[in-house]
């Protein structure tokens, strides 16, 4: 009873000597009959059929397959419940380039405008222009949001 813990997850089973029983667990606990009744149907299949010819045997394959996983003493019990794991990728950061350059040139374009307009207020002394600062946020939210090409 004491290795049950260390027991594979997905396997739903497991036969604990020691105690002589089968132990079923599930994630929705109204799975746990059927299950049992599905299991032990299997497991009187299993003591029947050594009986039976090649034929009859074919024809009554049962649903649960069983496989088993070789362990050796390195490897703990967490790599087996962890399954395939795929080859480390090399990361790839094109969008965050791309965002990046156009921030930058975003705000090149808008301060180099803006500069323009503080040189015409400069040479004109009227700062009706200083009005175009209010639009500024409407105007890099539309820039950075607006996708949409016609």
């Amino acid at each position: 009873m004491s290795a049950l813990p260390t027991c594979q997850k997905h396997q739903s089973a497991a036969f604990v000597a020691d105690r002589g029983c089968l132990v079923l667990w599930a994630d929705d606990p109204r799975e746990i009959l059927d299950r049992a009744s599905k299991l032990i149907n299997e497991i009187v299949m299993l003591i029947w059929e050594d009986g039976l010819e090649n034929d009859e045997l074919n024809e009554k394959k049962g649903d649960v397959i069983v496989s088993s996983v070789e362990k050796d003493s390195a490897s703990s019990s967490v790599d087996v419940e962890q399954g395939f794991m795929p080859s480390i990728r090399r990361r790839v950061a094109w969008q965050p380039l791309t965002v990046g350059a156009t921030m930058a040139l975003l705000f090149l374009s808008t301060g180099t405008g803006y500069g323009q307009i503080v040189d015409e207020i400069y040479y004109d002394r009227s700062f009706a222009r200083l009005l175009l600062i209010l639009v500024m946020p409407m105007q890099l939210w539309v820039s950075l949001v607006s996708t949409e090409y016609e």
